[in-house]
């Protein structure tokens, strides 16, 4: 008879080896991806150089804001406008997108109309956090 601690390895291997995907599934809620910023009292050009000159780090130009990032997780995204009254969004990072959002809409978080693209898709949801804060889910390829 083996010992149970042997039973139990032999049975959550034979899990990984069938293909269970419970044993290696990533969390659905992965953490922030980026808190983006609104400048208020500067342009962004200014907010950018600062962030750069000051830490370091690397800057990636898109459409409607600028990314900041160094060699751990998480990015600072600095936006072009000012979109209306937030000083501040939260993007939440999550490992599969549809299962994330049936997973808010049980909770009946209302979310807005999302943004698909094959490498990227994103959320906002209606309502802000409490302390006024838009807040998006986030999923892309990268």
């Amino acid at each position: 008879m083996l010992p149970e601690i042997v039973r139990t390895v032999i049975s959550r291997l034979a899990q990984t080896v069938r293909g269970d995907t419970k044993a290696r599934r990533p969390p659905l809620f992965l953490g922030f991806e980026h808190c983006g910023l609104y400048p208020l009292r500067t342009n962004a050009k200014i907010l950018v150089s600062w962030y750069r000159d000051t830490f370091g780090f690397e800057l990636t130009e898109e459409n409607a804001s600028y990314f900041l990032s160094g060699a751990g997780a998480g990015r600072l995204e600095i936006m072009k406008n000012i979109s209306g009254e937030a000083h501040v969004h939260i993007a939440i990072h999550v490992s599969d997108f549809e299962e994330a959002a049936a997973a808010l809409r049980a909770k009946n978080v209302r979310m807005r109309e999302p943004i698909l693209q094959p490498d990227l898709k994103i959320v906002y949801l209606e309502d802000p956090d409490p302390e006024g804060n838009p807040v998006h889910l986030w999923w892309s390829v990268k």
